[in-house]
């Protein structure tokens, strides 16, 4: 019977699996991109995975598990490419820089003579490196805070014999008053891409890369591109450029 009072409605369960999902799903995807700390997308990312499945089977809603579940899933299986891409090019520098020193034992076998000890080192360095990459001019804009930035635009040649990308083949980084600056995130600029650095390059081949990074105030910049995984700090390209 009708009391005159509206019926009560049962309170709507919480979701708190798939709000967990979807937050271990976020985090997994940002890390995914920051080499080192991307190991972490694996435990988040899988953990996402679960908890978004086991939401959608038990839960309602089903936007934020399935977002959480699919964001982890990405996670991994971008952390797995940078893996493998980073292991080609670790493999490639190894082979590169061993085939190196055999030519130049090799060489003073055959001619019976020593070369001097600056020489060979030299000739070592230069042979060794799998990589080949110019400094091609610059332009001035904005990141997506206002901030001021210069993009630096270089040509990247892949000398070894893998398949690699500029991200994980060099490091390259600017200075201004000796201080390193921050990469920028940069939207709405026409003349801006940013993906070229991500895109894996065939032996032999060459690609334009764009980086930006942002300038904290207008003195020169200083560019300094090395390989990525050479303890020797040797530079590959530099060059001092002017910002004012």
């Amino acid at each position: 019977m009708g009391n005159g009072y509206p019926p009560v409605q049962p309170p709507t369960p919480s979701n708190g699996l798939g709000i967990a999902a979807l937050v271990l799903g976020i985090i997994a995807f940002v890390i995914s991109f920051i080499p080192i700390v991307n190991f972490g997308s694996f435990i988040m990312g899988g953990l996402a995975v679960i908890l978004g499945v086991v939401a959608l089977v038990t839960h309602k809603p089903k936007g934020p598990p399935l977002t959480g579940a699919i964001l982890g899933l990405v996670g991994i299986i971008i952390t797995a490419a940078m893996i493998a891409s980073v292991n080609k090019a670790v493999d490639a520098a190894l082979q590169t820089g061993g085939a190196a020193a055999t030519q130049t034992a090799t060489t003073a076998a055959t001619d019976g003579t020593t070369a001097p000890a600056a020489e060979a080192t030299s000739a070592t360095s230069s042979a060794a490196s799998a990589y080949a990459v110019t400094i091609d001019g610059s332009h001035k804009t904005q990141d997506y805070e206002g901030k001021p930035v210069v993009v630096v635009n270089y040509t990247f040649t892949n000398n070894s014999d893998k398949d690699v990308s500029f991200m994980l083949a060099v490091s390259a980084k600017a200075f201004q008053n000796g201080v390193e600056l921050e990469h920028a995130i940069i939207t709405g600029d026409a003349d801006y891409d940013g993906e070229g650095a991500m895109k894996d390059l065939k032996p032999g081949a060459s690609l334009t890369v764009q980086e930006g990074y942002v300038l904290n105030d207008t003195s020169d910049v200083t560019v300094e591109v090395g390989e990525l995984f050479n303890f020797k700090d040797t530079l590959i390209a530099s060059q001092v450029i002017s910002v004012a």
